[in-house]
């Protein structure tokens, strides 16, 4: 379980196939400790200067809704998708996944399944608000539960993560939730074992 010290994180480093992922589908299962109302990052590649990566979390108006942020190097935001309410809940598995495009940004989603529903789309705002090119994230490293340069660190279970380099349809997505392999565009694939042991079994170098 990931605490809430700002050293509670995993890094999954700087490899070249996580860098300036415009498109991509990201996939985790995770039971949050609690849902109160602060930000709380879940997988993170930005160096918080909020002019290049991206930023899957909990924002601080809600904690039960999801949110992305893609960012770019000029107005900020290049594009983002904020869930409905009701999405993460205390002490629930909740699997999530997120996808985009970052050439067609009002066409990201987020799905959700728990230990008995599969995977289904949840209500969600889409929208490109600052336009313009992603930011070069190559030196920055993937974080889960936290985020580089701020106290964010989300205290919750996260049990396994996978990163795709393209977007996933939704049967596709749905076979991930309780079988998971490292499929075709895989670029991160890691069980969380324990605090030290989490490799990663993606083909992506």
């Amino acid at each position: 379980r990931f605490g809430a010290l700002t050293s509670d994180q995993m890094s999954h480093g700087t490899k070249a196939s996580l860098a300036t992922l415009t498109s991509a589908t990201v996939i985790l299962w995770m039971k949050p400790v609690d849902i109160a109302n602060s930000t709380k990052n879940i997988v993170n590649k930005t160096d918080g200067t909020d002019t290049m990566g991206w930023s899957i979390f909990r924002p601080s108006a809600d904690g039960s809704i999801l949110r992305l942020s893609f960012f770019n190097t000029t107005t900020g935001l290049l594009m983002r998708i904020i869930s409905s309410s009701g999405v993460l809940a205390a002490g629930v598995w909740t699997c999530i996944a997120f996808k985009w495009n970052s050439a067609a940004p009002t066409t990201q989603l987020i799905y959700k399944g728990t230990l008995t529903p599969v995977m289904a789309s949840v209500t969600a705002t889409a929208d490109s608000p600052g336009g313009g090119s992603a930011g070069d994230d190559s030196a920055t490293p993937l974080l889960v539960a936290n985020r580089v340069a701020a106290d964010v660190a989300f205290p919750t279970d996260v049990a396994w993560v996978g990163i795709w380099n393209r977007t996933m349809e939704l049967p596709e997505i749905q076979t991930q939730q309780f079988r998971p392999f490292a499929s075709t565009g895989c670029v991160l694939f890691s069980h969380y074992y324990n605090a030290t042991l989490n490799p990663d079994w993606s083909s992506g170098a």
